[in-house]
């Protein structure tokens, strides 16, 4: 529809006779079916239509996808479910970001990486496993996820980005295994854990035996509480 400037309505219907959308000149094929959409690509593309987010009501990406590319999924509001299988094994940056319907997500059982804001602003999302095979969680990964109560740092991560779980006010319940050796400013800042007096202990505050956060007006000498492993 490039330079159609006069364009002012599209019949809903005909998108779904589509099965391609092109990324970095190449057609990546899918397959869209009662709001079911699901990839064949080495690689899902950020350039999925724009139409085409306002209809995907859950994706299962089928296996031997190897990538989630950056913004694949973003602000696709009526996504519910996603489904990622075992053969990819990096989730791009903002690859599901404000997706505001999302409750439902399988990690598969290999991916490394979470990219930087892959689900910032999922607020429907209460709860997600992340497998033992990621090692990193990127910056405001997580960010503004504000239904999310619980989640379980697996023993395999070892960084957790700056503003990675920011602003995710339900969230109470957070174990920090001992494998991860940096955590980013203000990654738990804004949630349940950030906002419980019982966790600061002299404008400190302390979450599963980690410093994570010194107030910013604190002055004078500290002496870091006995047992602190991070």
């Amino acid at each position: 529809y490039g330079n159609a400037l006069c364009l002012s309505t599209i019949r809903t219907p005909a998108f779904k006779n589509v099965n391609k959308v092109m990324a970095d000149g190449k057609e990546i094929e899918f397959k869209f079916k009662d709001g079911m959409v699901s990839f064949d690509a080495i690689s899902v593309a950020k350039e999925i239509s724009e139409m085409a987010k306002q209809f995907i009501i859950k994706s299962k990406i089928v296996n031997g996808v190897k990538t989630i590319g950056g913004s694949a999924f973003q602000s696709c509001n009526a996504l519910i479910t996603i489904t990622i299988p075992a053969s990819v094994t990096s989730i791009g940056n903002y690859a599901f970001s404000n997706c505001s319907s999302l409750a439902n997500v399988t990690i598969g059982a290999n991916v490394t990486s979470i990219g930087s804001d892959a689900f910032e602003h999922c607020s429907s999302l209460t709860s997600i496993i992340i497998p033992d095979s990621v090692t990193s969680i990127g910056r405001g990964a997580f960010a503004g996820s504000s239904s999310l109560t619980s989640i379980t740092i697996p023993n395999s991560v070892t960084s957790i980005g700056g503003y990675a779980f920011e602003n995710c006010s339900s969230l109470t319940s957070i174990t920090i295994p001992n494998s991860v050796t940096s955590i980013g400013r203000s990654a738990f800042e804004g949630t349940g854990s950030y906002t419980n007096a019982a966790n600061w202990e002299n404008g400190a505050l302390y979450i599963n035996g980690c410093l994570v956060k010194v107030k910013e007006d604190f002055m004078g000498n500290y002496t870091i509480k006995a047992g602190t492993r991070l």
